[in-house]
């Protein structure tokens, strides 16, 4: 079957550039649950999305977030504040990291601080992606995230806590724990 073929263009395929699992020494993540759902931001070109961790131990935070990107030619920010002062609102403390780049195609993206982060055992730090896209053609921005959900003969427990994930809309900040059936976005 060729790429120019109607029926594979007309659907979807990924693949996956891995890195080593020795890469990084620690990965924070909620959405350890294996169902994904999409939450669309409908007919808009900018969205954001965040995560609040607590560190582990001592260590650099040298690389955030495995996000789904839907759209080539988009443009991200991603911001790393250290110890958030409120739980309201995940771009409070002290700033940081600031990257910013561009989607080659759409996809899945791991984006490296140029200037890594140095966090303490217990200290609190928020990840922060702000989505730009050239066109709503695909309906708008796209966050991954992880949910509740209970299909026979399975049942997906995904363990979330208000103050872990959030997106921003025309109210300010979205707690993604308030969301009917518990969800963590994908960051």
């Amino acid at each position: 079957v060729s790429y120019d073929d109607p029926s594979v263009r007309a659907t979807y395929g990924h693949a996956f550039d891995m890195v080593p699992t020795d890469t990084y020494d620690c990965t924070y993540q909620y959405d350890g649950a294996d169902d994904t759902q999409f939450l669309l931001s409908e007919d808009v070109h900018s969205a954001k999305v965040a995560c609040v961790y607590e560190s582990q131990h001592d260590e650099t935070i040298e690389a955030v977030s495995t996000f789904y990107m839907n759209d080539a030619g988009g443009t991200y920010t991603a911001q790393v504040y250290l110890n958030p002062t409120s739980k309201d609102n995940p771009q409070t403390g002290t700033l940081k990291a600031t990257e910013t780049g561009t989607f080659p195609c759409d996809g899945y993206y791991t984006t490296h601080l140029k200037n890594p982060v140095f966090v303490k055992k217990g200290e609190k730090f928020s990840v922060v992606y702000t989505i730009t896209i050239p066109s709503t053609d695909n309906g708008g921005v796209i966050f991954m995230g992880a949910y509740d959900e209970s299909y026979y003969p399975f049942e997906v427990i995904n363990d979330c806590e208000y103050g872990q994930g959030y997106s921003f809309d025309n109210d300010g900040w979205v707690d993604w724990a308030g969301i009917e059936g518990g969800a963590s976005p994908r960051v």
